[in-house]
């Protein structure tokens, strides 16, 4: 019964993180009115939506149907491997998603202290939006 948990919590993890990234990544587009950061923001949010549908599937079908929780008795792929490039791609999302705002606020007038305490902000709100 642990691994059907374990199955459906890992698929909608994923779910849970790429929405809630194109979430934040929508938001920091529509505060810009910069083409190229529109575009950039556009061409994030599909490898962010390509990354997601991957990954759920990638964990969707990890195992052989037509038990695919079922790790210990069925046959699965490098479970390993599948969790550290999932890792990998996350991290470096929330990275670029971090670097964006601040790339926006780098050509606001504003006094360099300010600027400061508006980076420092929004890089917290960034790294903090989930803790594991």
């Amino acid at each position: 019964m642990y691994n059907k948990y374990n199955y459906t919590y890992q698929i909608l993890f994923i779910i849970t993180i790429v929405l809630s990234k194109i979430s934040l990544l929508l938001f920091i587009t529509r505060l810009t009115p910069n083409v190229a950061t529109i575009r950039v923001g556009r061409i994030i949010l599909c490898l962010i939506a390509t990354w997601g549908v991957a990954t759920v599937f990638g964990f969707a079908f990890q195992c052989s149907l037509p038990q695919p929780w079922n790790n210990t008795t069925g046959v699965c792929q490098n479970q390993q491997a599948l969790y550290y490039a999932a890792g990998a791609i996350d991290i470096l999302t929330d990275i670029v998603l971090i670097i964006l705002p601040v790339a926006i606020l780098w050509g606001v007038q504003i006094q360099r202290k300010k600027r400061a305490i508006v980076d420092r902000k929004s890089t917290r709100l960034n790294s903090s939006h989930r803790l594991y």
